[in-house]
């Protein structure tokens, strides 16, 4: 049976640690093919997370909404998902 592609969802605001841990533990997963989608609502994200996502960019697509909102965060995710399963968390 072949391995259906994964869209990781990831709504964010204001939660620049747990943001980081949940993007390493993504990072660390055998699942051959999966996409990481964070959709930023956060006003101005710490350096740090930038940084790591820049440095992941071929696994990690960022999105900065100034549009605050669970729900319009996670349509504006499933526009640009490109798996076959969408997986929100």
């Amino acid at each position: 049976m072949k391995n259906k592609s994964v869209s990781v969802i990831i709504p964010t605001l204001d939660r620049s640690e747990v943001l980081l841990n949940t993007l390493n533990d993504l990072l660390k997963q055998k699942y051959p093919s999966f996409e990481i989608i964070v959709v930023d609502q956060t006003e101005k994200q710490k350096k740090g997370v930038l940084e790591f996502i820049k440095v992941h960019k071929n696994k990690i697509k960022y999105l900065r909404l100034a549009e605050k909102g669970l729900p319009h965060a996670r349509n504006v995710g499933v526009q640009v998902a490109t798996g076959e399963i969408v997986l929100f968390l």
